[in-house]
């Protein structure tokens, strides 16, 4: 199947749905029964994978124009969780989880809010 081409206001949308599953994942969840949820772990790291894939298409111009958001941390950690998974520290990740995403995603908000203007 072809898939159209998605523009960057979308890629900002699955940006926004990704840090919201990954959230949800974990609402309740401890840093210890995190640890011992495979399906859990499992699930957050598919959801960092699908942020960072978003954000690797966000147009440069965008981008240029919100240097306080880490778009290319973001992508490098979408490339390490796909090509070292075998390496995932779940201590990182939770540190992610829970001090990144909160940060990122008003800032993810106002940079859709802008392109909708």
């Amino acid at each position: 199947m072809k898939e159209g081409r998605i523009d960057s206001r979308q890629r900002l949308l699955h940006m926004l749905e990704a840090i919201a599953e990954v959230q949800g994942f974990v609402a309740g969840v401890s840093r210890a029964e995190f640890d011992l949820d495979h399906r859990t772990l499992f699930a957050c790291v598919r959801g960092v994978e699908i942020l960072g894939e978003a954000a690797r298409h966000v147009a440069d111009e965008i981008k240029a124009q919100y240097p306080e958001i880490n778009w290319r941390g973001i992508v490098d950690l979408r490339n390490f969780v796909v090509h070292q998974y075998f390496a995932i520290d779940n201590e990182a990740l939770w540190l992610v989880i829970h001090d990144h995403l909160p940060v990122l995603k008003p800032q993810l908000e106002r940079v859709l809010q802008a392109l909708s203007v």
